[in-house]
């Protein structure tokens, strides 16, 4: 069979998707996606000038006069991929404390950054406990071998919850200090809105002193591969938003609008919950 024909009905066949969507979520089939090892002979090298295959049937990627060339991912990952990740031994461990854990988390990523890096280059993990955490800022690791472990991601493993994003309570009809600029930071305290979906914070006497609802979003994988001889089936279900979550965007920051600190619009970010199939066979 000519290699032209090989290619044209594995890319037909491969196109062959079906997807509709009901209400809310979407369900997309994948009737068949196909990975075939075929001999370099069968490819033909005049497909593409900018990525054939060698006479060792693998890839190599030509360059424009500039350096450009077309993305490779297959070395992503640890090592280049295709390694076994390595059991860094913790030397910290936090636990949730049910408020805010940022400090704490960065204080124990401090202390592991601070140790001497073993023989393999690895200075030790963070273990996370079981539990939910609340984090508020950046977390930032700057040494070489640090590494930030959960305890699992299951039902019972690590959670991290991200807060909001900061924003300003004002009254932008009231000059509090009556230095005669309004819409200055409101006094410190606890401030509720009024209405449906009201959100309440705890405010800070300066810019940015609030900070809006936190963003959670939990997704999942659940796959199954048969084999028969040589060839393989596998089956996989992708869950987005698995809880349904509904994330909103920061509330009203104006104590005079009668829309103040009320949940009514959507976080850019959020989606519901959503679900894909797919099957691959690989033969």
């Amino acid at each position: 069979m000519a290699s032209g024909s090989v290619h044209g009905r594995l890319e037909s066949f491969s196109r062959k998707i079906l997807s509709f969507a009901t209400g809310s979520a979407s369900l997309v089939f994948a009737t068949a996606i196909l990975n075939a090892a075929v001999p370099e002979s069968s490819f033909g090298q005049a497909t593409s000038t900018w990525v054939h295959y060698d006479k060792h049937g693998r890839l190599q990627y030509a360059t424009d006069p500039q350096g450009n060339r077309i993305m490779d991912y297959s070395t992503a990952g640890y090592e280049g991929g295709g390694v076994a990740l390595p059991h860094v031994p913790a030397r910290a461990t936090v636990k949730p404390s049910g408020g805010d854990d940022t400090a704490a988390i960065q204080a124990a990523i401090d202390t592991v950054s601070a140790l001497s890096p073993d023989p393999c280059g690895f200075r030790g993990a963070v273990l996370l406990a079981s539990g939910n955490f609340n984090v508020s800022a950046t977390l930032n690791i700057t040494s070489s071998g640090v590494v930030l472990a959960g305890s699992g991601s299951d039902a019972n493993g690590t959670i991290i919850t991200m807060t909001g994003s900061p924003f300003t309570l004002i009254n932008n009809t009231v000059d509090p200090d009556r230095n005669g600029t309004f819409a200055e930071p409101l006094p410190a305290g606890t401030y509720t809105g009024s209405g449906t979906n009201a959100y309440t914070v705890d405010n800070k006497e300066q810019r940015n002193g609030a900070y809006g609802p936190g963003f959670f979003n939990l997704d999942m994988r659940v796959s199954y591969a048969f084999r028969f001889g040589t060839r393989q089936v596998e089956i996989v279900g992708d869950m987005f938003n698995l809880t349904n979550h509904t994330n909103f965007a920061n509330p009203t920051n104006n104590q005079a609008s009668a829309q103040f600190l009320l949940l009514s619009a959507y976080s850019t970010s959020y989606a519901p919950r959503k679900l894909q199939l797919g099957a691959r066979f690989v033969f």
